[in-house]
C-alpha cells in the first residue's frame, strides 16, 4: 500500500520538502531565482516604461495638432477632436501615473495634485467649449485658453 504525502505547510515551501520524520531534503536556491525574477521584472519595467513613454509623446502631438486645428477652424466638431484627444491623453497618463504611485506607495498629497490638476483641465475644458458654443471670433483668446489648458497638461506630465 503507498503512503499518501501530506501537503507541505506553508513554511516549508521553497526550503524543500519533508519525508519521513521532519527530515528536509532538496533545499531550493532561491537567492538566484530571486535575482533572475528581479533583473526580468526590471527589463519588463523599463520596456513597459519606454513603451508608455512613446505612447505618451504621440497623443501629446495628437493634442498640439488638435488644438491648432481648433485655433484655425472654431467648431464644435474641432473642439470635441482636441477635447477628445485630451481624454485620451489622460486616460493613458493616469492608468501609468496610479501604476507608479502603486508600486512606489500612494501619497495622499500625490494623489491630490493629480485630482487638483485634473480638475482644473475639466474646468478649462467647459469653458473653451463653451466659447466654442458661443461663436467667440476672439482667435487669441481661444489660443491663450488652449495654451493654457496645454499647459497644465505639460504639468502634469513633467
Amino acid at each position: 500500500m503507498e503512503r499518501v504525502r501530506p501537503v507541505p505547510r506553508i513554511s516549508e515551501i521553497g526550503n524543500g520538502r519533508r519525508e519521513g520524520h521532519g527530515k528536509v531534503i532538496g533545499k531550493a536556491k532561491n537567492k538566484k531565482v530571486s535575482k533572475k525574477i528581479t533583473n526580468f521584472q526590471t527589463q519588463f519595467s523599463k520596456a513597459k516604461s519606454k513603451e508608455m513613454t512613446d505612447e505618451l509623446d504621440e497623443l501629446w502631438q495628437d493634442i498640439k495638432n488638435k488644438g491648432e486645428q481648433l485655433a484655425d477652424n472654431m467648431s464644435w466638431d474641432s473642439f470635441i477632436a482636441y477635447r477628445d484627444s485630451i481624454k485620451n491623453f489622460m486616460k493613458t497618463f493616469l492608468g501609468e501615473a496610479y501604476q507608479v504611485l502603486g508600486s512606489r506607495g500612494r501619497t495622499r498629497f500625490g494623489n491630490q495634485k493629480i485630482y487638483i490638476h485634473i480638475k482644473k483641465i475639466d474646468e478649462k475644458l467647459v469653458e473653451l467649449g463653451e466659447d466654442v458654443i458661443k461663436g467667440e471670433k476672439d482667435k487669441v483668446d481661444l489660443i491663450s485658453k488652449i495654451d493654457e489648458i496645454r499647459g497644465l497638461l505639460l504639468d502634469l506630465y513633467q
